[in-house]
């Protein structure tokens, strides 16, 4: 990963320069205020959280999530998928090859909180368990989710740490927290909350990049300023100038707090505008070098160091490394001009309508939006576009004087005009049942097969199904401070006092898998979905679900 600020090597300069040494003893005196329970070991995952250009998200991944009526074209049979619900999916598929790091997060704190066995460090990187992590990265695009997010960035970090105590030391529904810096998004599960002194504290976290290994998030309160070992194995290192992301740093509005039953079925629909009806773009990348900007004004629509909340940027998705995706509004009233030097992909939704333009190298490409329309014009490089309406799917490859149109037709129908300079020109209308299209460069039109899933696709069990916590006491709500989870056990491993074994600056690989077989609390949740794992003996609680 490219580092785009350079940071001071020295623990007593640069962006370290408002917080106090660590004591030689450890992390000071036992201050801890609030604790879950729950520790890395043995209840987070033992594999580490990596990029897998493989990864898909498929019919059966969004029936799990928004259930056969709102995913496939019809009742019964084969499913086909919606367009609108297939280019959503597609985003999602490409943010995820960056990593998967919030569907980590997510999946150990669920498993914890219902007590599933076993342990969740004895789970094997199994398909069912590759596909349920998938399925909760992808929670992070729903629009309660952005929304919570974006509403628990408006805090000082001293609101954010009393939070954190009251979420981890009662009754209340336990959190994920979001951490981002330069551009980039990572997730982790906060499970203790310490106090060092008046001005500062620690969150202890198990982090999906550092498996089973003691980990935490320093607060500043006094100062405002949080810092986290992103990319080093002593927690307590400083940065060094060769690799400014080793230690992350930000304030209140660099760190966001989502409750685990947030992400709880039923969800919005996703697929209209990302669920609030205006347009909404979402650009992935693989590199560091590209760039979004107003045609007529210049203005900054999104860069690689934007973070939730700069310029129109509502949300950097949380996968840990490797390629990024951003989502963020565009306003219909001016075009904006994308260019990079790098692979990536823009997506532009706006209401049912959707078009993505995908580039396999360095290159551009302008984007107008409006009510009724969505137009791709001005592009360089080698780019290929694919349009998704009502009625089907229509993919081509775009030439430097091409305009490609996805308009709104007065019957209601969708209709895609595609020309360039010269004479050729094309021209699709899309209504009814799905039927997916290719153009040629020559202007000829081909229909190519739609896929289908099988008729049994239709049985997904719902994602984070929402059920009782137990017998006879108040369910859960979708109110996070009014929810209630089962108590965390009465004995508690101690907070770990870990000692630097890494100088100052210096960086390494994640350290490898632990094998943990240490059961966790006993729980009255249930859960949903069931996986395989490494004992022989029955699963008494299946994975993830409970809430």
């Amino acid at each position: 990963m490219v580092g785009l600020v350079l940071i001071a090597g020295c623990a007593d300069s640069g962006q370290f320069g408002s917080f106090a040494p660590m004591p030689d003893s450890g992390w000071g005196a036992d201050g801890t205020a609030a604790d879950l329970g729950m520790r890395p070991a043995p209840n987070g995952l033992a594999f580490a959280n990596t990029a897998d250009p493989e990864r898909t998200f498929d019919a059966a991944d969004l029936i799990a999530m928004f259930g056969a009526d709102g995913v496939c074209e019809t009742a019964t049979g084969p499913c086909v998928i919606r367009p609108e619900a297939q280019q959503w999916a597609n985003t999602v598929a490409g943010a995820m090859v960056g990593g998967v790091c919030e569907g980590m997060a997510v999946l150990s704190l669920d498993r914890y909180i219902a007590g599933a066995t076993p342990a969740s460090t004895d789970l094997e990187r199994s398909t069912t368990v590759e596909r349920t992590i998938r399925r909760l990265f992808a929670t992070q695009f729903l629009p309660q989710v952005i929304s919570a997010a974006e509403a628990s960035r408006t805090r000082n970090l001293g609101e954010v740490a009393s939070d954190l105590e009251d979420r981890l030391g009662s009754q209340a529904v336990p959190v994920t927290i979001g951490l981002y810096a330069n551009g980039l998004g990572h997730a982790v599960t906060p499970y203790a909350v310490e106090r060092l002194d008046d001005g500062r504290a620690i969150v202890w976290v198990y982090d999906p990049n550092w498996p089973t290994a003691d980990r935490f998030i320093e607060f500043d309160l006094e100062n405002d300023r949080w810092r986290f070992p992103y990319a080093n194995s002593d927690p307590t290192a400083a940065p060094g100038a060769d690799n400014p992301d080793a230690v992350w740093f930000g304030n209140g509005s660099d760190l966001d707090v989502v409750a685990l039953d947030t992400r709880e079925a039923p969800f919005v629909e996703p697929f209209l505008g990302a669920g609030g009806g205006r347009p909404q773009l979402a650009v992935t990348t693989s590199g560091r070098a590209w760039s979004m900007t107003k045609e007529r004004t210049g203005a900054t629509i999104a860069s690689p160091q934007s973070t939730p909340g700069d310029d129109n940027v509502r949300a950097v998705v949380r996968g840990g490394f490797g390629q990024t995706t951003m989502l963020a509004d565009v306003a219909d009233d001016e075009p904006f001009t994308f260019s990079t030097t790098s692979p990536g992909r823009l997506a532009v939704t706006s209401g049912e309508r959707s078009l993505a333009v995908t580039f396999s190298g360095a290159g551009a490409a302008t984007v107008e939006t409006d009510s009724d329309q969505v137009l791709v014009r001005d592009v360089t490089g080698d780019v290929s576009v694919t349009l998704a309406a009502p009625g089907g799917v229509v993919s081509l490859d775009a030439q430097s004087e091409s305009r490609i149109a996805l308009t709104r037709t007065p019957t209601g129908a969708s209709e895609v005009r595609w020309s360039t300079g010269g004479d050729t020109s094309a021209t699709v209308t899309l209504s009814g049942s799905r039927r997916d299209f290719v153009v040629s460069a020559d202007g000829a039109i081909s229909e190519v097969a739609t896929p289908e899933w099988p008729e049994s696709v239709r049985t997904q069990r719902p994602l984070l199904e929402s059920t009782p916590v137990a017998p006879a006491t108040t369910s859960t709500t979708t109110q996070p401070s009014e929810s209630t989870v089962p108590s965390p056990p009465t004995s508690r491993a101690p907070l770990p006092r870990p000692t630097t074994t890494q100088p100052p600056g210096t960086t390494e690989a994640p350290p490898p898998p632990s094998t943990s077989s240490t059961s966790p609390p006993a729980s009255t949740t249930t859960s949903s979905v069931t996986s395989t794992t490494k004992v022989t003996t029955p699963t008494t609680k299946p994975i993830n679900g409970g809430r």
